[in-house]
């Protein structure tokens, strides 16, 4: 698995859920737990499924590392928090939505193409550096041309 297939339902525990699909009482949930799920698999203190020697953030299905420890956000061993953009509106925002379509290198990276216009993608739709989709100032859009991220 990869990031181009991420979906964080596949990084979080087997644990009960509220509406909006974060883990009910998260805080109380983890620590009773000893930082476990129901199936007994190890989580770090965000519910993300983690290999036990790494610390990296794994799929419930493949066991195939997610997001590497080094890549995750905070200090020392407090890396808990996924990397932009994935940890915003985990649950409302599909990063697929505003990536270009593209051929990736060996190393999973886009192939980003350039016109007389700027970096684009194979659609021919402007793209910046990392291969996001972008409006004409710079705003991340999604596919509908719709801002999700304002340009400051």
């Amino acid at each position: 698995m990869n990031q181009r297939t991420f979906n964080v339902n596949d990084i979080i525990g087997d644990f009960q859920r509220d509406a909006d699909g974060s883990i009910h009482d998260r805080d109380y949930m983890l620590s009773r737990s000893g930082y476990h799920d129901r199936k007994g698999n190890l989580v770090n203190d965000r519910g993300y499924l983690i290999d036990k020697n790494t610390g990296d953030v794994r799929s419930m299905y493949t066991f195939d590392v997610v997001f590497a420890n080094h890549k995750l956000l905070g200090i020392g061993e407090n890396r808990t928090e996924l990397p932009l953009p994935f940890r915003i509106e985990k649950f409302n925002f599909n990063p697929h939505e505003c990536l270009g379509n593209f051929d990736y290198d060996k190393r999973e990276k886009p192939i980003i193409l350039k016109d007389s216009n700027g970096k684009v993608d194979k659609n021919l739709r402007r793209v910046n550096g990392a291969g996001w989709l972008i409006d004409q100032v710079g705003n991340v859009v999604d596919n509908l041309g719709q801002v999700k991220f304002i340009v400051e």
